[in-house]
């Protein structure tokens, strides 16, 4: 019987059949097609009301950092797997804890945002472990995420009603005077991760 690959070992072995530079790679991912503007928008908006805003991705980390540096995107903490080229190109996935991983990476990271006591609403689309989005408070599920996840979570990933959603789950009031109230059980530091592996 043949097991199944998980996202990381499936980029690793990717990964190995690549002869490429590091430059064509990066060049590669350059001007990528993806939502720069609600992207930038729900960013804002979370840097704004004091939200961690994280990407934790099962892509690698020169494809990750190209994309967010040509958003402008360079206040965010960008968790990837770690390239490296010696002979042949080779992945690493590293929980916050520092320990390799060949499964559960971005599960590893909402697992520790989780147990620091923040709430966690997470952006994902096809590369999102399924796993890691259902332990995230809330999810804006895309592409199939939101059929693998069964409605167990929001499905909207309209930048407006995002942030409108994210303002009432989370405490926070948005109006003309935009301020912070406590709720019962949520984080004085909420946390957005971002998870997608370009898978």
């Amino acid at each position: 019987m043949r097991r199944k690959l998980s996202d990381e070992q499936f980029h690793q072995r990717a990964l190995d059949l690549v002869d490429a530079t590091r430059d064509d790679l990066v060049a590669s991912y350059a001007k990528s097609p993806v939502h720069g503007r609600a992207c930038s928008s729900l960013t804002d908006w979370c840097h704004w009301h004091g939200w961690l805003v994280a990407v934790v991705s099962n892509g690698f980390d020169f494809a990750v950092g190209t994309v967010l540096d040509d958003l402008k995107l360079d206040r965010i903490a960008r968790h990837a797997g770690r390239t490296r080229f010696t002979y042949r190109w080779r992945v690493n996935y590293y929980s916050p804890r520092g320990v390799e991983v060949q499964d559960g990476f971005q599960l590893s990271y909402v697992t520790a945002f989780r147990s620091a006591g923040d709430f966690v609403a997470m952006v994902g689309g096809s590369g999102t472990a399924s796993d890691a989005a259902l332990q995230a408070a809330d999810v804006f599920a895309r592409d199939d995420l939101t059929e693998r996840l069964g409605g167990a979570h929001s499905a909207s990933t309209d930048g407006a009603s995002s942030r409108r959603h994210l303002g009432a789950r989370s405490g926070i009031l948005t109006s003309r005077q935009t301020r912070r109230r406590s709720s019962p059980g949520l984080s004085p530091r909420p946390a957005l991760a971002s998870g997608s592996s370009g898978r």
